[in-house]
């Protein structure tokens, strides 16, 4: 009897931690010339991630759902792009596509 109740608190406790858990989404894409990127950062209220691009340009960011700003830091003498409303759906990954620079 008591291995039977203690299995079904176990099943009830990760169904939970399950229930739970905030889900997210992919926001992937490309960002040309490639070595011009500091950092890509995502901002969504008080909620911040960021990544670096890989040698190609490449970046990819997992967030949760809702709206974002997607911000590109590049290198002088390149200006920043900022990305704005970037909607986020649970379980949908976002392709932003090829992002160029501009002096």
């Amino acid at each position: 009897m008591k291995k039977t109740i203690f299995t079904g608190i176990g099943v009830l406790a990760l169904g939970s931690l399950i229930a739970f858990t905030p889900s997210s989404s992919a926001v992937s894409g490309k960002v040309t010339p490639p070595d011009q990127v500091e950092m890509v950062w995502a901002i969504k209220g008080t909620d911040t991630v960021k990544t670096k691009a890989t040698p190609e340009g490449s970046f990819a960011l997992n967030l949760n759902p809702g709206s974002w700003k997607v911000i590109i830091d590049a290198k002088n003498p390149y200006k920043d792009v900022q990305l704005e409303k970037v909607d986020v759906t649970d379980g949908k990954p976002v392709d932003l596509g090829e992002i160029k620079l501009e002096k």
